[in-house]
């Protein structure tokens, strides 16, 4: 092999290399939320989306809610960060075009799902996953029609184990964010995962999109 030949196809490994590593972008999508969804969710969340794409093809889209409920001391806990936010508030709703993986690894359908928080048991079978206990909970959009339902740890657990099809919640990991932002973006977290950053005034939502938990 000439040494031309030779660097023209490193070249093309590195060029193919760097394709398949670019950077997740965002954009505004301009279509309010799917069919599926009621009339009750769509009155709580945006009417355009936040629409993730990877290498020009969409990983997911986002229509998050107006106004996020907070309560100061609605949850406490060693590990939990976002304490003013009750458990099983309503957050948002998402559409996966195709299969993906949860942040404990876990293979979740293409589909539309609403979104709700949930704080991980403190307990030796969670242990490790994720440097905070805070998480989204994806739910099958035809089981959580009433965004204003309140669900116990039990039923939150149990409904969203229906989006992955396995004994486990199908779950987005949340993670805080440090700067000051005023409209939605992508960054990179603390531990070098792409996370949507979704600021509902004092509170900063950031939703890890690419990534999963430790010993996954």
């Amino acid at each position: 092999m000439s040494i031309r030949v030779f660097h023209l196809l490193l070249l093309s490994l590195l060029m193919s290399s760097a394709l398949l590593a670019a950077d997740p972008q965002l954009q505004k999508g301009t279509a309010g939320p799917p069919e599926s969804v009621s009339a009750a969710v769509k009155e709580q969340v945006q009417p355009t989306s936040l629409k993730v794409e990877v290498d020009g093809k969409v990983l997911g889209e986002f229509w998050m809610r107006k106004d996020l409920p907070t309560s100061e001391g609605a949850n406490e806990g060693l590990g939990i960060y976002f304490t003013a936010i009750p458990e099983s508030t309503f957050v948002g709703v998402v559409q996966f075009p195709e299969s993906w993986r949860d942040y404990k690894g876990q293979t979740i359908p293409a589909g539309v799902y609403t979104l709700r928080y949930g704080v991980e048991p403190a307990d030796g079978n969670h242990m490790g996953v994720s440097m905070y206990r805070d998480f989204l909970l994806l739910i099958p959009v035809a089981d959580d029609q009433d965004p204003s339902s309140k669900y116990t740890d039990e039923q939150l657990n149990s409904l969203s184990a229906k989006a992955a099809g396995t004994n486990h919640p199908a779950v987005l990991a949340l993670f805080p964010v440090w700067d000051e932002v005023t409209e939605a973006k992508l960054f990179k977290n603390d531990v070098d995962q792409w996370t949507l950053a979704v600021p509902f005034g004092a509170t900063r939502l950031g939703v890890v999109l690419i990534g999963h938990g430790e010993g996954v």
